[in-house]
This record gives C-alpha cells, structure tokens and sequence, in this order.
C-alpha cells in the first residue's frame, strides 16, 4: 500500500469501488487504464478453442517468509497445493497438465533453485506420474494444450489474463484474502470459485458432464482488465 505515496498518479487495471480512496489516496490520483499487455494477450489466446481433453493447474507462489502479506500461511497454502495434485494424478475425465515457470526445467532435471524458493511444490511433481509438466509462458501454453479447465489456487495474475478466453476456469478463493464485494461477484460469474479440494473435483464432473452453462461472462475483463481502446 506505500505504493500510493511515492506517485502522483497511480496506474491501476480497474480499482474496486469499495476501496477505500480517503485511506490510501491521500494525494495519488488513481487512474483506471486496464493492463497495457491485455490486447497482445487477448490476441493470442481469446481466439483460441478450447475444447479438448486436457486440463492445466497453475500453482501460484507463496508467500517468501521473509515478506508475507494478508493470505494463508505457507504451509497450508502448500497442502492444498499437494492436494490439488493428488486429485489430478487420480483423475478420469481429463488428462492433467501442470505449469511451472519458464526456465526451471529441463526435461526432469531441476536447474533453476531460484523459483522453487516460493514454490516448494515443484519438488514434488515428480511424485505423480500423471501430470505432465509444461514450462512454457500462460499463453504459449493455452495455445499448446488448448485445455478446456484451467485451475488456480490463489488469485493472481494468471486470472486477468485468462478472463478473455476461452477456457472454463476453476478458481480456490483464499478465505483469509477476499477480493472486494463487486471484484468478487463479477468473478463468480467468469469462474467457478471453490473453498475446498472437494468442491474442485464436483466441479471437474459437472463441467465434464456439459450439463452447465458455460461461464464466459465478460464483466471482470472488462471492469479489471480490459486495456483502454484507442480514440
């Protein structure tokens, strides 16, 4: 939250309109431009059909024990990380896929120990022979695999960017690190928000099923991320 106070203006996606501008905002303007990238992004993976029987997790780092923020501890975080896995490695409907980052690995081989300081599950990969590892960017992997779920633990940036495609989108919300009221309600109407690992796996056979109706409502893209259109 410093941030606010060495700028005049402020650059945001889209800010909610519960936050609180006469705490934070004392002299910052802040303005809403949307993510300058999201027009490249959109490009690439928008157009995208993602229809097939493929399904991608995106681990999303802790927290550095060194500078922790409001969320739940490393340590529980990395359990349902491990859970997550566990349920993949088992599951019937969709072959699982899991996305590290860029420049990690190398075939098996570990060699980047830098990313693993926040994300210790990259060392337990190997135990579960069904997932297969892709280290390549969000969107050259949304354009590879082309898969139908996409599953996230935290709500990050991997979200923003993959409001506008074509994927159906499983999100586990942090109960200790809730978004604001209207963030919230426009990301229930993109993605299938869950509290729990349970909740992951209905929700892999109700969208297996095609008995629901596919979440692509466009107002989380267009209020926190859509990029200004030029005049």
């Amino acid at each position: 939250n410093s941030d606010f106070f060495l700028c005049h203006r402020y650059f945001s996606y889209g800010s909610s309109k519960y936050f609180k501008n006469e705490k934070y905002l004392n002299k910052t303007q802040l303005i809403n431009i949307g993510c300058l990238r999201e027009k490249y992004i959109s490009e690439k993976i928008g157009k995208i059909k993602c229809e097939t029987k493929n399904l991608l997790y995106i681990p999303i780092n802790i927290n550095n024990f060194w500078k922790p923020n409001l969320q739940s501890s490393q340590t529980e975080r990395f359990k349902l990380q491990k859970g997550i896995c566990s349920l993949l490695n088992q599951q019937r409907y969709f072959k699982p896929y899991v996305k590290v980052l860029p420049r990690t690995f190398y075939k098996n081989f570990i060699y980047n120990h830098y990313n693993l300081e926040v994300n210790p599950i990259y060392f337990e990969l190997r135990k579960f022979e069904k997932l297969k590892i892709n280290s390549n960017s969000l969107s050259k992997a949304i354009t590879k695999i082309k898969p139908k779920i996409v599953i996230c633990d935290f709500f990050s940036t991997p979200i923003y960017e993959l409001s506008n495609s074509n994927c159906e989108i499983i999100l586990f919300i942090d109960e200790l690190n809730l978004p604001k009221k209207d963030a919230l309600k426009s990301l229930e109407q993109r993605c299938f928000v869950v509290t729990s690992i349970n909740e992951i796996e209905k929700t892999i056979k109700i969208i297996n099923s095609n008995k629901i109706e596919k979440k692509n409502n466009q107002s989380f893209f267009k209020n926190f991320y859509q990029g200004l259109k030029p005049v």
